[in-house]
């Protein structure tokens, strides 16, 4: 028998915490890829030199192996680092694990004209640890300072400050816990500014929490509501990236042993980087139908819908196909029917399984990013998006460095008055004119982000294109009495930019068309197209439209008398929005 008859095994595994999250690829002299797979690797291989590599998150180790007898190989998984104070994090710490366990389960705030309290909602804030609040925050300024809580109609209901919260400032932390209606609510930052030049201050955000309710033929124990939980480390300001949102018994509230906690946040660490990932543990709990926590079915659900393999495996099983078609039914019997997610997951499974679209109408967005993208896009083809909705307003000014849904802020309603669908409709096509509450806009702010983005000849999604300074204007223009808000709107909105790019676009390649064939007057552009390549509702791409007919004449006396820079006339020209006018006559 020759030496490459000769056969070893080889066993390659992970130690330590969270090893169902490690991935091996094995290679061999050459360096072609032989194998690879999560957690553990058992091969048999002829004599020779081998390298494996390890890949955990953001981290990635390799091990040369002269392989002549059977070999077992270990990896020890590095520190974690994590927003969720669980046991074993390289950043949890006994001052912030056990304040975050107690608070989780005594209220800090109560609104007693609120009735019908069948959730809770529970917000923890830190830092790393206590070295690096000193490094970061040397004038113990309050964790919750520029955050407040808004209600389903996105009224303040409170301010993270004050008798609202328990914090200390001394090692960093914030809790706030109140018991509430169920519901959607919004974790709104009114953003920081920059303290200097080197600075970059923190932008304006958004986050909607949904806390559900428990059908009334829900299979689990009625007794018990959910709590709507969001983990969040703090640098300079609020790191939104590291961001942990769970949804778990009130009456158990945050346990920092509790083994779902490195489940979830490690399927949630793949999927941020790009990852679509579930342990199979996970996926036989799921299968069995023991999972009682809404997070294991939603973020699974999500994952396989986005369209990949959860197994990392090619192509998908008819069983995972059966098992998730079952998932997306089980969420229906533990979350009542007004859940923004569970009805964004009943959604992806019929677009996925090519089933008639469900008929409910979406008006509060979903906590994940996937759920919204789906319902906007969908709305293409069926009115699914309520018009005017909120779900509607952030199409356009959503930000994608989550998988959970973030978004640029709408001013607040203020008091008794409820926003009306002109309001609503100028919050759609316009940008947040108050980012900084207290300080009046600039026009630098009002016309910031105005070609950004280009439509490339060719391509089909929208590029950024570098950071351009903003166009400025002469001096004296705010003050000028037809420089109404609808025209600041238009001027600072993104999607009116966009749009206005992409009808210019669409417009040359007509005119190409006609110099080669028999001339049209049909548009090459229509409202859905529009909408599907701007991610937003076709009733924004409408209104944005009718907008511009309003203000046409501003638009052309801006022009008339110099006062609009050639850039921004270029994309505010009155041929584009001749084009667009054309889709809705």
């Amino acid at each position: 028998m020759n030496a490459e008859q000769i056969r070893y095994k080889l066993e390659i595994s992970a130690v330590g915490m969270m090893v169902e999250f490690a991935h091996f690829t094995l290679y061999n002299n050459d360096m072609a890829e032989i194998s690879k797979a999560y957690h553990c690797l058992n091969v048999d291989l002829p004599k020779g030199i081998y390298c494996v590599q390890m890949a955990f998150n953001d981290t990635i180790e390799q091990k040369m192996i002269r392989l002549a007898e059977d070999t077992k190989v270990q990896f020890e998984t590095p520190e974690i680092f994590s927003s969720v104070t669980a046991l074993g994090y390289k950043t949890s710490h006994e001052y912030y694990t056990n304040n975050a366990e107690h608070y989780s389960l005594v209220p800090t705030a109560t609104f007693t004209k609120l009735k019908n309290k069948v959730g809770s909602l529970f917000l923890f804030f830190r830092y790393a640890d206590g070295q690096s609040r000193q490094a970061f925050n040397r004038r113990k300024a309050s964790l919750g300072r520029g955050f407040s809580i808004l209600d389903s109609n996105r009224k303040r209901l409170c301010y993270l400050s004050g008798k609202n919260v328990r914090e200390d400032r001394e090692s960093g932390w914030l809790a706030f816990n109140c018991e509430l209606p169920s519901g959607n609510y919004y974790l709104n930052y009114k953003g920081r500014k920059p303290k200097n030049k080197k600075d970059f201050g923190t932008q304006a955000r958004e986050i909607p929490l949904n806390i559900p309710a428990r059908k009334v033929n829900s299979r689990l124990d009625l007794s018990d509501n959910w709590q709507t939980q969001l983990f969040l480390l703090f640098t300079s300001g609020p790191v939104f990236t590291s961001g942990r949102i769970n949804i778990t018994s009130g009456r158990e509230g945050f346990k920092a042993s509790d083994a779902k906690n490195y489940v979830t946040d490690g399927i949630v660490q793949k999927f941020q980087n790009g990852i679509s990932y579930i342990p199979e543990g996970q996926l036989r709990e799921l299968a069995f139908g023991k999972w009682k926590l809404p997070m294991q079915g939603i973020l699974s659900a999500y994952i396989y819908f986005n369209g990949t393999d959860p197994l990392n495996s090619s192509p998908k099983t008819e069983a995972l196909d059966g098992l998730f078609q079952s998932v997306s039914s089980n969420l229906s019997d533990i979350l009542s029917d007004d859940s923004p997610d569970a009805n964004a997951i009943k959604l992806l499974a019929a677009d996925y399984y090519k089933t008639a679209l469900p008929t409910f109408v979406f008006n509060s967005p979903p906590m994940f990013l996937s759920g919204v993208k789906a319902a906007i896009r969908l709305s293409v083809t069926k009115q699914i998006v309520e018009p005017g909705s909120i779900l509607e307003q952030i199409g356009g000014r959503l930000y994608n460095d989550l998988i959970y849904t973030s978004y640029d802020p709408m001013p607040i309603v203020h008091g008794k008055r409820q926003a009306v669908l002109s309001e609503l409709l100028s919050g759609v096509i316009g940008s947040a004119l108050h980012r900084y509450p207290g300080h009046p806009s600039t026009m630098d702010d009002l016309t910031k982000g105005i070609d950004d983005f280009n439509f490339p000849v060719g391509k089909g999604v929208l590029k950024k294109k570098g950071n351009k300074p903003p166009f400025t204007f002469p001096p004296g223009i705010l003050t000028q009495e037809w420089i109404n808000d609808g025209l600041k709107d238009l001027l600072s909105s993104k999607v009116a930019t966009n749009l206005l790019n992409y009808a210019g676009y669409m417009e040359k390649i007509k005119q190409l068309s006609d110099s080669r064939s028999t001339k049209t007057d049909e548009p090459l552009m229509t409202i859905q197209d529009a909408a599907q390549r701007l991610q937003v509702t076709p009733n924004v791409i409408e209104q944005t439209i009718k907008s511009f007919e309003l203000q046409q004449k501003s638009i052309s006396q801006l022009m008339e008398e110099g006062k609009m820079p050639d850039k921004l006339s270029e994309v505010f020209s009155l041929e584009n929005i001749e084009t667009l006018k054309k889709i809705i006559s």
